[in-house]
């Protein structure tokens, strides 16, 4: 999955053009791959971490130096 979120924030730095401000934001990518990917299957228990809803859970491991400075977590995850 995280190789399929970087390809979608390249991609859309590649279709925005070169203005930093028209680029897909991470969190937007992030919504997508998981509350969106829900409702685009029809699924109403899925893409959050909450009581009663189905989810897959990803643990990464922020230790390692592609990971630092560890400021904005969701865009080093992303990118």
């Amino acid at each position: 999955m995280l190789g399929e979120l970087r390809l979608a924030a390249l991609l859309g730095i590649i279709n925005a053009g070169i203005t930093e401000k028209d680029w897909v934001k991470a969190a937007d990518i992030f919504y997508q791959a998981t509350v969106g990917e829900a409702k685009a299957l029809g699924r109403k228990d899925g893409g959050r971490i909450a009581e009663g809803y189905r989810t897959d859970m990803l643990i990464i491991n922020t230790m390692p130096a592609l990971l630092y400075p560890l400021a904005f977590p969701l865009i080093n995850v992303i990118h």
